[in-house]
């Protein structure tokens, strides 16, 4: 093993684990089909969803053009609007990537 500096120590670069992401689209066909009854509404950096009297903000994603839902989104975000919803069940059938 061998010893670093105590100054190179310092600013040692981590590796982290790679972001999974998940394309608009495919959430918002997911919220089709597990809330119904939503309502979205495009913010200034943000998706604004509405359901059962609770609201989630959703990030619009990176590279997106605004509506056109192609951007794509971490899976923190998406898992974090279904536990939200209380429409994780139901969207783990349609979206099995949420199940990592």
């Amino acid at each position: 093993r061998i010893r670093l500096p105590r100054k190179e120590r310092r600013y040692r670069v981590v590796p982290c684990k790679p972001v999974a992401e998940i394309q608009l689209n495919k959430v918002f066909k997911m919220l089709e089909r597990c809330a119904l009854g939503h309502t979205k509404a495009l913010g200034q950096h943000r998706w604004i969803i509405d359901y059962r009297g609770r609201r989630f903000y959703l990030p619009t994603g990176q590279h997106s053009r605004r509506r056109s839902g192609r951007g794509e989104v971490e899976r923190r975000f998406v898992k974090a609007l279904c536990r939200r919803f209380d429409i994780f069940d139901c969207a783990l059938e349609v979206l099995p990537q949420l199940r990592q």
